[in-house]
């Protein structure tokens, strides 16, 4: 997804969410409300508009891209910041592997 098609989502988004402020507040104000009691009891009944928006953004499955890369910056700032353990981890990583591979060669060549 491009950059600019990201930025009309989000402008989509918070058209959509300012509608259904817009039309909370009108009924509100038909029913009898002043123009500000209107306004916050609608922002109120609407919640948290920050958190409305997160959510909409995880059900768009755009979102695990961003997590992913966040995840993997963390990894690899935990990884330089313990140069020891790193290096004990990949070559674990490397021998359990190369163990790994060896005996399923072993394996399928009939012995």
């Amino acid at each position: 997804m491009s950059i600019h098609d990201k930025q009309k989502r989000e402008q989509e988004l918070d058209e959509e969410i300012g509608s259904h402020l817009r039309m909370a507040e009108r009924d509100r104000i038909d029913r009898g409300e002043t123009p500000d009691e209107a306004h916050y009891a609608a922002r109120r009944e609407m919640g948290n508009e920050s958190l409305i928006k997160e959510v909409t953004r995880s059900v768009w499955g755009t979102d695990w891209i961003g997590t992913l890369a966040q995840d993997l910056r963390y990894g690899v700032r935990m990884l330089w910041r313990n140069p020891g353990f790193s290096l004990i981890a990949i070559f674990t990583l490397a021998l359990g592997i190369s163990a790994t591979t060896a005996i399923f060669s072993v394996e399928g060549a009939g012995f």
